[in-house]
């Protein structure tokens, strides 16, 4: 992202609005077994149990973006930091038991340290290439957000009031699927 609005910036008028909102909550419990193994209702992970990623849900997102563009300050574009909520692998457990009212339950199966995951980014790297990079982005993201070397301050969330964040209770109760 910062190489294009880099890009944009010396090479056009345009204005874009860009939009950090942490891991989307759809994919990482929808469409990606690496994250959450939907049979054994595993969730896995790099790193410490306790340690928090920002997550939004695809709703919020699309309400987010409907304000950021209706905003009176649109057309000067920018950087747009939000999230709904905040978990570490052990939240998710909790909240996933309790939308489930205990008829399922989760479990954590920790993947190793982030150095692990590091290792296993470097390797990915090392053996694919940019080519083949989606051999090895998972450990990327297994890396990069617990080491919040990608963090960012949801800042914009009190500039968008109208926006009603998804808590991950909610999240979870809204899809019986996951």
């Amino acid at each position: 992202m910062w190489g294009f609005a880099h890009h944009v910036a010396v090479s056009s008028t345009i204005k874009p609005i860009y939009m950090m909102t942490g891991a989307i909550a759809e994919y990482y419990f929808k469409r990606s077994p690496y994250d959450w193994d939907p049979v054994t209702k595993t969730f896995n992970f790099h790193g410490p149990s306790t340690f928090p990623t920002r997550y939004t849900t695809a709703e919020d997102i699309g309400n987010y973006v409907l304000e950021a563009i209706t905003a009176p300050d649109a057309a000067n574009g920018g950087f747009v930091r939000v999230q709904s909520f905040e978990a570490s692998p052990e939240d998710i457990v909790k909240a996933y038991n309790a939308a489930r009212g205990g008829r399922v339950t989760a479990k954590l199966n920790c993947l190793g340290s982030l150095k692990d995951a590091e290792d296993k980014l470097n390797e990915g790297r090392a053996k694919y290439g940019k080519s083949e990079w989606y051999n090895y982005l998972r450990y990327s993201y297994q890396y990069h957000i617990p080491a919040r070397s990608w963090d960012y301050e949801p800042v914009d969330v009190a500039r968008f009031p109208n926006v009603k964040q998804t808590s991950l209770e909610e999240f979870f109760r809204r899809n019986p699927d996951v």
